[in-house]
């Protein structure tokens, strides 16, 4: 499933971009934020990303499956 970006899951915004390496590979970041538990940003770093686009998708997943496991209030 394709995800937005800027994407809203769980009353958190979460965000990605994209960096490419010097080796080629892209590797994405996020920054996951909500009123409630404030802001986490990480880098997501996976071999098999080779576009920008899916480096940004993987980090949206990683920040949706974060929101997942944040207990609701």
């Amino acid at each position: 499933m394709p995800f937005e970006n800027p994407t809203i899951h769980k009353g958190f915004t979460i965000s990605a971009t994209a960096s490419q390496r010097r080796d080629g590979r892209w590797v994405g970041s996020y920054i996951s934020q909500n009123q409630t538990c404030g802001a986490y940003a990480d880098t997501c770093d996976y071999d098999d990303c080779s576009n920008e686009k899916e480096a940004q998708q993987v980090a949206l997943s990683v920040g949706w499956r974060l929101a997942d496991g944040v207990p609701a209030r």
